[in-house]
C-alpha cells in the first residue's frame, strides 16, 4: 500500500478486504498513507459519488466535479449545496443548472437570465457529455442554442408558475381552517408567500370577520 508504484498490491489488498465485507479498511489505510489516488478510486468503485465529488471539490476540480454530482442521486438539499458553492466558485452555468435540480426555480431563472448564450452553449454540451451522447458542434449552431434557452426558460417558468399557485392552494385552504393574520404576514415575511397571495388570504380573512 505505500509503494505509489505498486498498484497491483493496492488492488489485492481491496480485493481481500472486500472478500471479508472489510473494504472499509482499505479506505482507513489509503488515508493513513496519504494516497489520495486511492482513496479516489475506492469513491469510483464503491459508487459514492457524493464523497468523491468532495474530493475533487478540494482540489478545485470544476469540470470532474460537474459530471460527477450530475451523475449522483442526490436530494434536493444536496443539489442546492452544490449550485451554492458553484456559484461561490463563480461558475454560473454549472451553479444554474444545479439549481434547477434542486428545484430552485426561482434562482435558476436569474441566473439564467444572465449567462450568455455561448455559455448555454457549452452547458448543454456538459449535460450531452455527461449522458454519453455526443456534443454539438458550438460554430454555426447559435439559433439551435438559442431555441433550447428559449425553451428551457419557459420551462422554468412554467414551473415557478405551479409552485407559486400550489403554494398559494395549500396555505388558502389552512387559512380558512385556522390561520390568522399574524401567521399569514409571518409566512410573507419569510417569502413564502408571493404579494398576490398575501393579499388574497388578508382578504379572505376581512371577508370571514364580516
Amino acid at each position: 500500500m505505500n509503494n505509489p508504484h505498486n498498484t497491483d498490491a493496492a488492488l489485492l489488498t481491496y480485493s481481500f478486504l472486500k472478500a471479508w465485507n472489510r473494504s472499509r479498511d482499505f479506505l482507513e489505510l489509503a488515508r493513513l498513507e496519504g494516497r489520495t489516488e486511492l482513496e479516489e478510486w475506492y469513491y469510483w468503485i464503491e459508487g459514492d459519488m457524493k464523497s468523491l465529488g468532495a474530493l475533487r471539490r478540494e482540489a478545485g476540480d470544476h469540470a470532474t466535479c460537474f459530471f460527477i454530482y450530475d451523475r449522483a442521486f442526490l436530494t434536493s438539499s444536496e443539489y442546492k449545496e452544490i449550485a451554492d458553492w458553484f456559484l461561490k466558485e463563480s461558475e454560473f452555468k454549472s451553479a444554474y443548472h444545479f439549481y434547477y435540480k434542486a428545484k430552485q426555480f426561482e434562482t435558476a431563472i436569474e441566473l439564467l437570465q444572465n449567462i450568455s448564450p455561448k455559455e448555454f452553449g457549452e452547458l448543454t454540451n456538459l449535460r450531452r457529455l455527461s449522458k454519453g451522447e455526443k456534443p454539438i458542434e458550438l460554430a454555426g449552431e447559435a439559433s439551435k442554442f438559442a431555441a433550447l434557452y428559449e425553451e428551457e426558460m419557459e420551462t422554468l417558468r412554467g414551473f415557478a408558475r405551479i409552485r407559486s399557485a400550489e403554494t398559494y392552494k395549500q396555505v388558502a385552504v389552512k387559512a380558512r381552517q385556522h390561520f390568522d393574520r399574524e401567521t399569514i404576514e409571518t409566512k410573507y415575511a419569510f417569502g413564502e408567500l408571493t404579494d398576490d397571495e398575501y393579499q388574497r388570504l388578508i382578504r379572505q380573512l376581512a371577508e370571514r370577520a364580516q
